[in-house]
């Protein structure tokens, strides 16, 4: 049996740098923040201001910056914040940081907040070691696609996309097999119960749950983007499910 396809350091520190920036865009959207108030709480879980400034975190999310580890510590530091929040209440939020006001954040900025979990520790925030391995990328952040609703009827959806792999082999004109290997690289997880589980999809062997789905839409999305030799950050989930939900109409 031939040993698994391994991914390359510059591809992986270049997927990396794209997790970093869907993690904002996701955590902002999410918890209907504006960068400055991202910034605001980021000061605030940090104890000083300028780790995570707006204008960083609104350049990072437009390409225009590289994450440095300042500015992964003030991610941490904004987690942990929201984590204590909304796990141990504001009075031990307040007793361990200090009061929010005091760099104007407002409780309900805080009260509709959502923070970063490990992946299958829901429980656990993100801390600066998790975001270092998101940034070169070793830990992918499954519900990053979750910002995006799958339709009501998904199956329709879930049909297409052993067909949109196949569309994607062909395309690049490859065979069958070779098709098969290049998709596998290319695809993000490491977990091998994941990674079978998705060679099972593009043989059209089973077909995802709407969960499975909804999870598995972020690397899907980056292994067909690398199949077909896209730009990094012109094809994600968005983009997947657009093409998915065409040809479910289309069917």
């Amino acid at each position: 049996m031939a040993p698994p396809s391994r991914q390359t350091l510059a591809h992986k520190l270049e997927q990396g740098d794209h997790w970093i920036r869907e993690a904002l865009s996701y955590w902002l959207a999410r918890s209907n923040w504006t960068t400055r108030q991202m910034a605001s709480i980021a000061a605030w879980g940090l104890g000083e201001p300028g780790a995570l400034g707006h204008s960083i975190i609104s350049r990072i999310c437009n390409r225009k910056l590289s994450p440095s580890i300042r500015a992964l510590i003030g991610m941490e530091a904004l987690n942990r914040a929201i984590w204590l929040w909304h796990t141990k209440g504001p009075e031990a939020a307040v007793s361990q940081l200090g009061w929010p006001t005091a760099y104007g954040v407002q409780d309900a900025w805080l009260n509709g907040a959502i923070w970063l979990p490990v992946p299958d520790q829901s429980d656990h925030p993100l801390d600066l070691g998790d975001f270092v391995d998101v940034l070169v990328g070793r830990l992918e952040l499954p519900y990053l696609g979750q910002r995006l609703l799958l339709p009501g009827n998904h199956r329709a959806t879930a049909d297409q996309l052993p067909a949109l792999l196949d569309a994607a082999i062909v395309a690049a004109g490859l065979s069958p097999m070779v098709g098969v290997r290049q998709l596998l690289a290319a695809y993000p997880a490491a977990d091998d119960a994941r990674r079978e589980r998705f060679r099972s999809v593009i043989l059209g062997e089973i077909q995802l749950t709407r969960d499975e789905l909804q999870d598995e839409l972020l690397a899907i999305a980056e292994a067909v983007r690398v199949l077909r030799g896209l730009p990094l950050g012109s094809y994600g989930p968005a983009e997947l499910l657009a093409e998915l939900l065409a040809m479910a109409q289309q069917g």
